[in-house]
């Protein structure tokens, strides 16, 4: 069939011979981390890797019949200037993938860089620089293009992640492997993140999940807007508002209206520019 297979793989870890294997065995989609083509950067992050190691490993994949090829790459890093963005942007475009993931840095917990901050060694993620770079993407991208049809993600016409916009669409998805995540008729659930514990729980006839969450009808429907709206296209406005007309559902969506962070087309909803900016202020106005 047509399906997409897809795996992720750091640049330093892939070989010509293990990428042959995958590709014969059927996996059709592959996405790289590259972060960024500046190593200074990269090791400022924890990661000591040649930015060389990316195009190496695109050249690769491509000659073991991979077509399908995504770069993520991150805008904010420490130290990093607008003039360094633009070169890793550029650099990425010079790889000819089809697609392109452009995310703002966050801070995340026990990371190398969490640990710096609270040492006072670093400094936190210049937002409005993050603005700049983001718009900047963008811009260069669509020249190049690309249409971003997610607020982080940008393809070349017929590559848009598929497995990615079953997750902004509300779809059911299988996580299989340590920490991998589900979401089936309306339960979300995890796996265990221990690779032991993992093959234990499968040893002994048992489901190795962790966590489990039931969603009321009410939530998901919430849910998919939320996620509806980190597309371009945005969600159906009838859709948005089936099961509660008018009331405290309206109010907000008129609300966030008012406030400029969404706006309503043919009877689409969708983030405006300012809204991408804080897409996640929205999600919470909605939840």
């Amino acid at each position: 069939g047509d399906a997409e297979i897809t795996l992720e793989a750091h640049p330093d870890t892939v070989t010509e011979a293990g990428l042959q294997y995958l590709a014969q065995a059927g996996f059709n989609r592959i996405s790289f981390g590259m972060q960024s083509s500046d190593e200074t950067e990269l090791v400022q992050v924890g990661r000591p890797s040649s930015a060389t190691h990316t195009s190496h490993a695109v050249a690769l994949a491509r000659a073991a019949g991979f077509v399908n090829i995504n770069l993520d790459v991150i805008y904010g890093l420490p130290g990093q200037t607008i003039d360094r963005w633009i070169a890793t942007v550029e650099d990425a475009l010079a790889l000819e993938p089809t697609h392109l993931s452009c995310y703002a840095l966050t801070v995340e917990a026990r990371t190398r860089l969490e640990i710096d901050l609270r040492r006072g060694d670093g400094v936190e993620p210049d937002a409005v620089l993050q603005n700049t770079m983001e718009d900047e993407a963008a811009r260069r991208l669509k020249d190049a293009g690309f249409q971003r049809y997610e607020i982080s993600n940008y393809c070349r016409p017929g590559y848009a992640c598929r497995h990615n916009l079953l997750y902004w669409q509300s779809g059911d998805y299988l996580g299989l492997g340590p920490s991998a995540q589900s979401y089936l008729d309306g339960c979300r659930f995890g796996n265990v993140e221990d690779l032991d514990a993992y093959q234990q729980a499968l040893a002994e006839g048992r489901l190795p999940i962790l966590d489990t969450e039931h969603l009321s009808p009410e939530q998901q429907r919430r849910e998919a807007v939320v996620f509806g709206l980190r597309l371009a296209d945005g969600v159906d406005g009838r859709a948005a508002r089936a099961g509660e007309p008018g009331g405290d559902w309206e109010d907000r969506i008129q609300r966030l209206a008012r406030q400029g962070l969404v706006e309503e087309q043919s009877g689409r909803i969708k983030l405006t520019d300012l809204g991408r900016r804080y897409a996640d202020s929205v999600a919470v106005e909605l939840l």
